[in-house]
């Protein structure tokens, strides 16, 4: 998971881990009670989904991927995890028909929330509002 995550910074290998099927495997590991690994593969469908990669496996990671886990993510204290769940929340978004879904599962509120805290640095900042305007369009 964490060679696919470091690949998946890299447009070229973005697409041919799409491509290739490697989304599939990667949601297998979203549901397992391991933080570390949960934050490995969630950064590697944050990765995933730069550049508007995903495509039709939007619909796939939402309905695989817990919300209320990907919210979670937004609330703790570790600032890289907050980042990785607003632009993750932000991307899922960005799919008109796929914002319904991510409302309901109550991410905009903890969004808000994290938006008035001095204590989110500025890039975490910029994902939150990234997050906002999409679920927000």
């Amino acid at each position: 998971v964490t060679s696919l995550r470091g690949l998946s910074t890299d447009t070229f290998y973005r697409e041919n881990i799409i491509s290739g099927g490697g989304v599939e495997p990667l949601l297998s590991f979203v549901h397992l009670d391991d933080m570390e690994l949960k934050l490995e593969v969630l950064s590697a469908l944050c990765n995933l989904s730069l550049g508007g990669f995903m495509g039709d496996k939007a619909n796939t990671l939402l309905n695989e991927v817990d919300m209320p886990s990907l919210v979670s993510f937004l609330c703790n204290s570790d600032s890289t995890q907050r980042l990785f769940g607003a632009v993750a929340i932000g991307n899922i978004a960005s799919h008109l028909d796929l914002q319904a879904p991510v409302f309901d599962s109550g991410a905009l509120q903890p969004l808000i929330g994290l938006s008035e805290e001095n204590a989110a640095d500025v890039e975490s900042q910029r994902c939150i509002a990234y997050a906002i305007c999409n679920l927000s369009a």
